[in-house]
C-alpha cells in the first residue's frame, strides 16, 4: 500500500512546527529576565515546577509501563487469532504497545518543553511590560506558542511516521491513546498543583 502524499505533507508540517517552537523559545530566552528580585522569585517557581514535573513523570512512567503490559494481551486490530494462540506463537499486540509508548513519550516531551519555557517566560514578560504592552505581549505570545506548536508537531510527526511504517488507520489508536492518557493526567495534576500553589 502506497503512502499518501498527505502523510509526507503532515510530516513536513510537524517538523516545521517543532522548528518554530524552538525558534520561539530562542526569542523568549534572549529577552531580559528582569532584576535580581524577579530572578530570585522565578528561581523558586522554577524549582517547584521542576520538582513537580519530576515526580509526576515518575508516576506517569509507572502508569504507562503497566498499561503497556496490559495492552500486549488485548486483541490486536492487526491480528484475528484468539489471545491464547497469539501469546503462544509470539504474535502479541506489539504494534499498538510501541505506538502507545511513543505517543506517551511525545506528550511528555511537549509538556516538559511547555512548562520549561513557560516558567522562563514569566519574568521576561513582566520585564517586557515595563517597556510597553507590545513588548510584554510578544514575549507572552511566543512563550505560550511554544507549547501549542510542540503538541501539534509531536502529533503530526508521530502519526506520520507510524502511518508510514504501518499504513493502517488503526495504528492511530495506540499513539493517540498514549498521548491522550498522559495529557489527561498532566492537566489534572497541573490544575491541582497550581491551585495548591495559589493557596
Amino acid at each position: 500500500m502506497a503512502v499518501p502524499l498527505t502523510i509526507f505533507v503532515a510530516l513536513i508540517a510537524g517538523i516545521i512546527s517543532i522548528a518554530m517552537a524552538l525558534y520561539f523559545r530562542y526569542l523568549v530566552f534572549k529577552e531580559d529576565p528582569g532584576n535580581e528580585k524577579m530572578i530570585e522569585v522565578a528561581g523558586y517557581i522554577e524549582d517547584g515546577a521542576t520538582t513537580y514535573l519530576k515526580i509526576q513523570y515518575k508516576v506517569l512512567g509507572i502508569f504507562v509501563a503497566c498499561l503497556a503490559i496490559a495492552l500486549l494481551f488485548l486483541p490486536s486490530p492487526f491480528e484475528t487469532s484468539d489471545t491464547y494462540t497469539r501469546v503462544v506463537s509470539g504474535a502479541i499486540n506489539w504494534e499498538q504497545v510501541i505506538a502507545y509508548i511513543t505517543g506517551a513519550v511525545g506528550s511528555m516531551f511537549a509538556g516538559w518543553l511547555g512548562m520549561y519555557v513557560g516558567v522562563k517566560a514569566n519574568t521576561r514578560t513582566a520585564q517586557g511590560c515595563t517597556k510597553g504592552t507590545k513588548e510584554g505581549f510578544n514575549i507572552a505570545f511566543f512563550g505560550g506558542a511554544v507549547m501549542g506548536l510542540a503538541v501539534v508537531g509531536v502529533a503530526l510527526i508521530g502519526l506520520s511516521i507510524w502511518f508510514m511504517i504501518i499504513p493502517d488507520p488503526n495504528i492511530v489508536l495506540g499513539f493517540s491513546f498514549g498521548a491522550s492518557s498522559v495529557a489527561l493526567f498532566m492537566k489534572c495534576g497541573g490544575g491541582i498543583y497550581t491551585k495548591t500553589a495559589d493557596v
